[in-house]
């Protein structure tokens, strides 16, 4: 037994530290910057217009109008043009941008295209540019998240494995010269032997424990409470069964009476 339990306070130290080990060389950055996104050249005409815009970092951006969505991969230049719009008719657009750590820039603007194709259309009317940015740990991307992903497995597995011990250690060590504690959990584990093969058979060694069980303390009655209440569950249960088959019998016999009968439904709801 102590060879054993030392085996496992060597297997803890080890998953743990090899826990440390993967997590030390990680490193850790904070992003909270959103691109900075500049409008460049607008041309607007009668029935299309045309988009242009830069980012300071490589992003990926989304250009929307009404129902109409337009997606670019990862650039710092970007250009759309839109046609099929009406003249003389307000469009509200936005564009946003946002870098690998999802900080985010966005952009919203409206205008209103020309009455036809050689006038001159109406100036852009601009909103407020908004910024949404979030704390971002990088972890040299998906290859550190699974280093940090098997660090935290290492490490549940290593204070799994402590626990184990510090368990076993404890459980050997209270019921040593506790002669009492000994006989319930012979008695209960019969008992609960016994409910799976010959439930009539459990009845005795249940009584047994029970007698045994007010004899201990309170932190032991704590570790043997719930197979205690779980095998008087069960023997309730079968004695309810029992009683209700012998009451099933009558009442096919037709020698039952009206107590029976309602205790008959009462042991059936």
């Amino acid at each position: 037994m102590k060879k054993v339990m030392l085996l496992l306070m060597l297997v803890s130290a080890a998953l743990l530290s090899s826990a440390c080990e993967m997590t030390g060389n990680i490193v850790w950055q904070d992003d909270q910057t959103a691109p900075l996104l500049t409008i460049g050249n607008v041309r607007i005409l009668d029935t299309e217009a045309t988009f242009e815009w830069t980012t300071d970092e490589t992003s990926t951006s989304v250009f929307s109008m009404g129902s109409d969505s337009r997606y670019f991969e990862e650039a710092t230049s970007f250009e759309t043009t839109i046609t099929g719009l009406q003249p003389n008719t307000r469009y509200d657009y936005q564009i946003s941008a946002c870098d690998r750590f999802q900080n985010c820039a966005m952009y919203k603007k409206y205008f209103v295209t020309a009455l036809e194709r050689n006038e001159a259309p109406q100036p852009e009317q601009e909103e407020p540019v908004s910024q949404i940015t979030g704390a971002v740990v990088s972890v040299d991307a998906v290859e550190g998240m699974k280093s940090v992903a098997i660090a935290l497995i290492y490490a549940l597995l290593g204070i799994a494995v402590m626990a184990v011990v510090v368990r076993a250690t404890y459980t050997k060590v209270s019921s040593i010269g506790d002669p009492t504690e000994r006989k319930l959990k012979r008695e209960i584990g019969e008992a609960e032997k016994m409910l799976s093969s010959d439930v009539q058979a459990a009845y005795q060694p249940y009584k047994n424990a029970r007698a045994l069980y007010s004899q201990l303390t309170a932190s032991q009655q704590a570790k043997y409470y719930d197979r205690l209440v779980a095998a008087y569950l069960s023997l309730a249960q079968h004695s309810k069964a029992k009683e209700a088959h012998a009451l099933a019998d009558k009442y096919i016999a037709g020698t039952i009476t009206k107590r029976e009968i309602e205790r008959l439904r009462e042991l059936l709801t």
